[in-house]
């Protein structure tokens, strides 16, 4: 899965639209949707057709899929949440030592430097890994 970066904002919404985080917050609650129970459960009075061009957007991002073409459709997400996390925030990491390389490591650990508790469950990490020999 390949994501946009929105620097600008924080947590899923980094990758996910205005109100793309909502209908995916509804679709995880539910598992299964149809657009009109996406609409009920946003509670946001956005228009029916809004909806539904947003999670056609979602589903060409591979972030939904339709379980049942026939009306009414019923989409479902393709990863849970805590999975989507994952893979962002990796495809995130990833992305900035391959443009930025040491620097983006040396600043990742100034940035652990200032937070203890992150810093120890990094060592922790690390001291899990296989020696490379």
């Amino acid at each position: 899965m390949r994501f946009r970066f929105n620097p600008t904002a924080t947590g899923l919404e980094m990758i996910l639209g205005e109100l793309e985080r909502p209908i995916m917050d509804v679709i995880w609650s539910k598992k299964t949707v149809t657009v009109a129970e996406v609409v009920e459960g946003l509670q946001t009075g956005h228009a029916y057709n809004t909806i539904k061009t947003i999670m056609d957007r979602l589903e060409k991002k591979g972030l939904l899929r339709r379980v049942r073409q026939s009306k009414p459709v019923i989409y479902e997400a393709v990863i849970n949440e805590a999975d989507l996390q994952q893979q962002a925030s990796r495809s995130m990491i990833e992305g900035l030592v391959k443009q930025f390389g040491n620097t983006a490591v040396t600043e990742f650990a100034a940035v652990m430097r200032e937070n203890p508790d992150q810093l120890r469950e990094l060592r922790a990490l690390l001291e899990q890994l296989p020696d490379d020999k």
